[in-house]
């Protein structure tokens, strides 16, 4: 007995020591904290311990609360250092009325094996009208993807651009090359801060070509004279095609001076291509809880489900409006993600983009957007996009699941035509069943046996990739590193 328990506290041990999730998410609530420092103030910061080379994405996203007159920026970066071009969103208090603004910054970094933090930040040093003191609500995601040869796995750049001109209604802001991979689809995030001149109305788009196309989805900014910066945010999926090597974000203006220099771009962009689904909404709402946008998730094994929401909202007259995910049956707002105001005419629309890293287990979930209106019982337009990525649990976190690790082995590895998979010990499942996922959370292979103690599976067709190999037998899972040749 003796030795079984120091068998137990061995297992223990060693599975506090490895598992470190690759996909980790954090609330951040942080009150009336003074930001007229010298230095960034640190809001938060999130530690993962890197198993290999790869790139690191991070989120982060949330509202404020602004004394008037005051301007914060907000930005999430590798060092508790404020970077040039690190604050790329900022919130403006305009008056009494638009004390509370939403933001949302994305970063992607390329990093190497080891321990690294990555800090959410935010500092007030552009006017100084106000207290100084904020408040900030909101979450940071952090995600790794290890490093494969001919894959793209994500990758995002930063850009800043002024001035830009428009002497022309339809030009190219930005060229981005597309990266290579394997997906029939790739698909963008992107988070922006645009300046313009009072009275400029500009529309952006995103396109395989350098023409403006009416079939593509688009955003649209207004300016005023005390409303000069404005925030957007989007994202959209595009097929692969071999002559499409470029993506282009174009600007379309439709009032204002024409000829104008004085627009600026400060901006972060990201290309995924594992991309599960994306989902578009538009939905009235009111001072009613309200589904403003759904979808099914159906999970076969353990892992997180990463959700982002983006989209706009606008209204005749101010309000607010007060946005969360819910997931199962109820459909009632329990998680806020976002509050915003300042809505009138003169605003046009107003961009949000929130993240959500879920659990979730072997079935079907059911996931709600909800919103509703406060301040005011009119109703507010409410569109956007919901895009979804999965990524299974690629090691065990528990005492029990460690144990089932132990009574099965997968071989050859590395491997390039034939997989064992085997129960040590003689040890006959009821039931097993095998998942072959990529790094990305793709499902490439899927086989059940009953009664069996082992099983044989024909991978010569997978790419050559690094996958991981979920066992399922007898109500429990456990995960295998595989490197297919």
């Amino acid at each position: 007995m003796k030795y079984f328990f120091t068998g137990i506290l061995f297992i223990s041990t060693l599975c506090a020591g490895i598992a470190q999730s690759l996909a980790m998410t954090k609330r951040i609530n942080a009150q009336d904290v003074y930001l007229r420092t010298p230095k960034p103030f640190l809001l938060d910061s999130i530690e993962m311990d890197l198993p290999s080379e790869g790139t690191l994405w991070s989120k982060f996203d949330g509202y404020t609360r602004v004394s008037k007159g005051d301007v914060i920026t907000l930005a999430t970066h590798l060092s508790p250092q404020w970077q040039t071009n690190d604050g790329n969103v900022s919130t403006y208090a305009l008056d009494s009325t638009h004390f509370q603004k939403t933001f949302s910054h994305s970063r992607t970094w390329k990093v190497e094996a080891g321990k690294q933090k990555i800090f959410a930040m935010a500092h007030n040093w552009t006017d100084r009208l106000g207290t100084g003191y904020a408040d900030v609500t909101g979450s940071m995601t952090v995600v790794f993807i290890p490093d494969e040869e001919g894959v793209n796995s994500q990758n995002g750049l930063g850009f800043y651009i002024y001035p830009f001109d428009f002497k022309t209604p339809e030009r190219v802001i930005k060229s981005f090359e597309v990266p290579p991979g394997d997906d029939k689809y790739f698909c963008v995030s992107y988070d922006g801060s645009h300046f313009g001149l009072a009275g400029d109305r500009i529309d952006y788009q995103f396109s395989t070509d350098t023409l403006w196309s009416s079939d593509l989805p688009h955003k649209e900014l207004g300016f005023t004279s005390i409303y000069n910066s404005r925030n957007i945010s989007m994202q959209t999926c595009f097929e692969r095609d071999a002559n499409s090597t470029h993506l282009y974000l174009l600007g379309n203006k439709t009032a204002g001076n024409l000829n104008t220099k004085e627009n600026a771009v400060y901006s972060n962009l990201v290309f995924h291509d594992s991309a599960y689904d994306i989902s578009r909404f538009e939905s009235f709402v009111n001072l009613n809880d309200t589904v403003v946008g759904s979808f099914d998730y159906k999970a076969d094994v353990k892992g997180k489900l990463l959700i982002r929401t983006t989209g706009s909202a606008s209204a005749a007259n101010e309000g607010s409006l007060i946005m969360g995910l819910t997931q199962g049956a109820n459909a009632q707002l329990l998680d806020t993600a976002i509050v915003m105001q300042s809505y009138s005419v003169a605003y046009e629309k107003e961009y949000f983009s929130f993240s959500r890293l879920v659990d979730v287990v072997p079935g079907m979930v059911p996931f709600h957007v909800i919103a509703k209106r406060s301040g005011s019982s009119s109703d507010l337009l409410v569109s956007g996009e919901i895009f979804y990525q999965f990524f299974p649990d690629a090691i065990v976190s528990s005492v029990e699941e460690a144990i089932g690790v132990q009574a099965v082995s997968i071989y050859p590895n590395p491997g390039n035509q034939v997989l064992n998979i085997a129960a040590e010990s003689g040890h006959v499942f009821s039931k097993m069943s095998v998942f072959i996922f990529d790094t990305h959370g793709k499902m490439w292979m899927e086989d059940h046996g009953v009664e069996t103690g082992e099983m044989q599976l024909n991978v010569s067709k997978l790419p050559a990739a690094l996958y991981h190999v979920v066992v399922q037998g007898d109500g429990k899972y456990s995960t295998h590193n595989y490197i297919h040749e």
